[in-house]
């Protein structure tokens, strides 16, 4: 039987890390909208290992690990954390959704990302999200012509 790892969690770890699981259960919270852009990588003694999937964002999270050090102590009450490290980890795979359209006797596939299929449904004018997708379809059809 499946079962949630939120509930198994208490059986991995003893009663004494009790943090690192209000920890893995609050990651979501803590770093807030920021998810898809880190993770976690690695917890120390005294420090975080955040993974980041873009290279831009290191310098940024840098920045801001002040903050974010403090928010993530203020969750977990007694543990206090002293630094936070950044690496930069494998890039994020978005789900590609399939848009197929009729060519002359086959299909040609275009992939949308899942950034640009949730961007098309938050368009209610069903006129403009056709129109946005046909866009999108000459656009990558154009591209793999110029390859």
């Amino acid at each position: 039987m499946a079962k949630k790892i939120k509930s198994v969690l208490n059986t991995v770890f003893s009663r004494q890390n009790s943090w690192k699981i209000k920890l893995l259960q609050n990651w979501p919270a803590i770093i807030g909208k920021l998810k898809s852009k880190v993770r976690l990588e690695k917890i120390n003694h005294d420090s975080l290992v955040l993974g980041v999937y873009d290279s831009c964002w290191l310098q940024e999270l840098y920045l801001l690990s002040p903050i974010l050090l403090k928010r993530i102590n203020e969750k977990l009450e007694n543990r206090c954390f002293k630094k936070l490290r950044f690496k930069q980890v494998g890039i994020q795979k978005n789900k590609k959704v399939k848009l197929y359209k009729k060519g002359e006797g086959k299909k040609q596939i275009v992939t949308l990302t899942k950034r640009e299929k949730e961007t098309l449904k938050k368009i209610n004018d069903p006129g403009l999200s056709t129109a946005l997708k046909k866009f999108l379809f000459k656009l990558r059809h154009d591209q793999e012509k110029d390859l």
